[in-house]
């Protein structure tokens, strides 16, 4: 307590104890000098102050005033005889926690004002520190900090601005700061920060911002509102961050990309091209070879044909490689949804590999889980582009054994399924320094000029690409020397679009007996035959055979139909064969070969021994489902398990466009073949001619040729330039061009389809058929 008058001073102190206090922590101190001593020496939560001092010395007001400034952290309580308002109003908002007037002071209200001031003092230390460590922090910092009110003036910036800006706090408060802003940009930033500020969002801005140096220098700022209880904004608080080299670098970065797009622009233009100059040879080369092949050769001739083929086709592997390859790089490889036979495309591939399979002397087998059944949505090109790669590869890396395909459902609903294939092989395996870099692009096992097998490098890394796509899996396992086994898992979807029946349904009673030595294959045509609704005996090996044939006869219930596997030790399928002919009560079973080494046997011998079919392994459900119809059919002559075939294929009059001479041969030959006439043309103002003089039910049109090419032909098509009635006709575009983006563009110019070169015949037909011009039906 700081008093002159010792009554005043015993009065208040009586206070004090009656309000509960310990009286030894009360002072009281009769002048300003000691107080200002005491005040500065020791730490008093309260300083009780009389505001008139005796002796002509400094006031209360002075004391306190002082006090404040050095760094007081006491609270000030004035005990004064004046009841002025005033006076009271002015020396709380100097600082003071609480007024008191002298005679009306009670020890209730003493303890109150007690309370209150030292709560006070703790709240504004709390400020204090807080405000301290704010400073510390903002001075910390590497960014430039500031504080602005609600009309965007300064109130705070931390030492970073001030060094940047080269300026004091006192310049940059109020609007100050906004001298530093380009000239330019000011008027923009500022009506941001208002509108903002008014919509209570935060500010983000990029402007140029004046150095102490003088040069302006671009700034990224990030401010966020100060919202106060009332909801009002009292301002905004920010960081601004120097990102002028940055700038600088994305600038040449943006420089570099589009460099760099209009690079893969032309490197794609460039594949186009190549694609479409070295696929218009191959289809010559190809399609005639194709052609030569259907007429009649000796041995040697169909040999060094077959070779010509082989070549084209490996030739075509490697372009088509390289080209996806492309695509996928450049982003441009999209899956296209379709409806498709999963079993279907399993068959077809690993029909598509007998040929090698049986030049190789190896065994190939496919099973599929009857779960799999059915119609599935997905990429199917892309899916059986897959399947090929990682099958062929095992083919090709395979010289004895066996190489297996294993499809399954591994989880799935009415609508969806998660699908695992798996492909393994008895091959040479993969060495263990190239296994964690064989999906990479252009990564070979065998890189060296010595290397036994040829190809790209690529097939790995698109197969692993593709599966991504599919947002699937791939992996493998393999021990050099043992062999491999690569898998993929994807998720298709199921159609819900009710499948129309190809074949009636098989008697369920038939009777059939599978003969083959290979567990798996029987657990493959135990699984084939239940799907069509038959359960099967079998049997290992040719003496079991003819028991299960023998006792069944002598029952009185013969089997319908013997499925024999050709390959079999100590007694083959064919000496099988040949025993059950030569028995009279066993002669009359129909017989149905199943064989890996194709169509290499002797013909008379098969005459003898009345084979109903031959089917090569791995066997197709519906090649399977077509014999057994065949057999069910002896047993009952006047039943048919098969529908009626088609309806003789109508003879299309077709004009083909092709500039190219080879093309026109080839593609000339091909639909004669399949049994349509022919006229040529050999640009776009030719077919428009040709078009204008006679009636033509389809146009296969070439899209790169001189004069005008199939795009503008196709467009003074469909503009009506020949004649209404022609404008609607349908155009097939049959092109070497093999981009996603050439599809699209042949259809945007009004094309009806799509085939790209080199064609085959059965390419060619199902565009046809796609156009509503045929029925359905097989080219032979």
């Amino acid at each position: 307590m700081v008093d002159d008058d010792r009554e005043d001073y015993l009065i208040t102190k009586g206070l004090y104890i009656d309000a509960g206090r310990d009286a030894a922590l009360f002072d009281w101190v009769d002048n300003a000098a000691s107080a200002r001593e005491q005040i500065q020496r020791n730490h008093y939560d309260v300083v009780l102050l009389d505001y008139r001092l005796g002796g002509g010395e400094q006031n209360g007001f002075d004391i306190m005033r002082d006090a404040l400034a050095s760094g007081s952290s006491s609270s000030f309580i004035f005990l004064t005889g004046n009841q002025d308002i005033d006076f009271a109003t002015r020396v709380i908002r100097a600082g003071a926690a609480d007024y008191l007037v002298k005679g009306q002071i009670t020890a209730p209200l003493m303890d109150r004002a007690l309370r209150y001031a030292v709560e006070r003092a703790r709240l504004d230390r709390a400020r204090r520190e807080s405000e301290e460590r704010f400073r510390l922090v903002a001075n910390a910092t590497p960014a430039l900090l500031y504080m602005t009110d609600d009309d965007t003036g300064g109130v705070f910036f931390n030492e970073r601005w001030l060094t940047f800006r080269g300026t004091t706090f006192d310049t940059e408060l109020g609007s100050g700061w906004h001298e530093g802003i380009h000239p330019q940009d000011r008027e923009e930033v500022l009506t941001s920060r208002r509108r903002n500020a008014a919509a209570r969002s935060p500010y983000h801005g990029e402007y140029r911002l004046r150095r102490a140096d003088g040069e302006y220098r671009w700034v990224v700022d990030s401010a966020f509102p100060l919202v106060i209880s009332n909801g009002s904004c009292e301002g905004y608080v920010g960081s601004v961050i120097d990102f002028t080299e940055r700038r600088d670098y994305e600038s040449q970065l943006a420089e570099a990309r589009d460099e760099a797009l209009e690079g893969s622009r032309m490197k794609s233009e460039f594949l186009a091209n190549m694609s479409h100059e070295i696929r218009t040879p191959m289809n010559g080369i190809i399609g005639m070879a194709g052609l030569l092949m259907e007429t009649r050769l000796d041995d040697d001739q169909r040999g060094m044909l077959r070779t010509v083929m082989g070549c084209g086709e490996s030739l075509l592997d490697l372009i088509n490689d390289i080209l996806d390859f492309s695509k996928i790089e450049a982003g441009r490889m999209h899956l296209v949804e379709s409806e498709f036979d999963l079993t279907e495309i399993l068959q077809s591939v690993a029909q598509m590999l007998s040929p090698r399979v049986r030049e190789k002397q190896i065994e190939l087998s496919l099973e599929i889980d009857p779960a799999l059944a059915g119609r599935f949505l997905g990429d199917a090109s892309r899916f059986r582009q897959i399947l090929t790669n990682l099958a062929g590869n095992a083919v090709k890396f395979t010289d004895s054994g066996r190489v297996a395909i294993r499809a399954r459902q591994v989880s799935g609903d009415r609508t969806a399924a998660d699908v695992r294939v798996e492909i393994e092989d008895t091959g040479v395996g993969i060495p263990v320094a190239a296994q964690r870099r064989i999906f990479q692009p252009f990564a070979q096992a065998d890189g060296s000029t010595t290397r036994r097998f040829g190809g790209t490098g690529l097939g790995l890394a698109i197969c692993s690409q593709l599966v991504e796509m599919f947002d699937g899996t791939i992996g493998f396992e393999s021990e050099p020397g043992r062999g491999s086994l690569f898998w993929f898992e994807v998720n298709l979807g199921r159609s819900t679009r009710p499948e129309t029946p190809r074949v009636k349904q098989l008697p369920k009673d038939l009777r059939v007996l599978i003969v083959d030595d290979s567990d798996t294959n029987r657990r493959i045509l135990i699984g084939q035959l239940a799907q069509v609704g038959i359960f099967p005996t079998t049997a290992s090996n040719a003496n079991e055979a003819l028991a299960h044939l023998q006792a069944r006869a002598l029952a009185g219930e013969p089997y319908d139909v013997v499925l024999l596997d050709w390959h079999m030790p100590d007694i083959d399928g064919i000496q099988l064969a040949t025993e059950i002919r030569a028995d009279g009560l066993l002669a009359p079973t129909p017989l149905v070969v199943l064989s890996s080494a194709g169509w290499h046997m002797d013909i008379d011998q098969i005459e003898a021994l009345r084979f109903e079919a031959i089917l090569n392994k791995p066997v197709r459900i519906s090649d399977l489902r077509e014999a057994l119809a065949h057999c069910a059919a002896l047993r009952n002559p006047g039943e048919n398990a098969t529908d009626a075939s088609d309806p003789a294929r109508p003879s299309l009059q077709l004009l083909v466009v092709e500039d190219h001479p080879a093309n026109r041969i080839v593609l000339t030959r091909q639909l004669e073949k399949i049994g349509h006439r022919v006229t040529l043309a050999q640009n776009g103002t030719e077919a428009l001619d040709q078009l204008a003089k006679r009636h033509f039910d389809a146009v296969f049109m070439d899209c790169q040729m001189p004069i005008m090419d199939g795009y503008q032909t196709t467009r003074e098509i469909r503009a009506g330039k020949v004649s209404p009635e022609v404008a609607s006709i349908p155009i097939i575009a049959i092109t070497a061009h093999a981009l996603p983006h050439d599809r699209a563009r042949c259809l945007e110019a009004g094309m009806t389809d799509y085939v790209s070169k080199p064609a085959q015949m059965h390419d060619l037909q199902a565009a046809i058929e796609r156009c509503g011009l045929l029925n359905p039906r097989p080219v032979a």
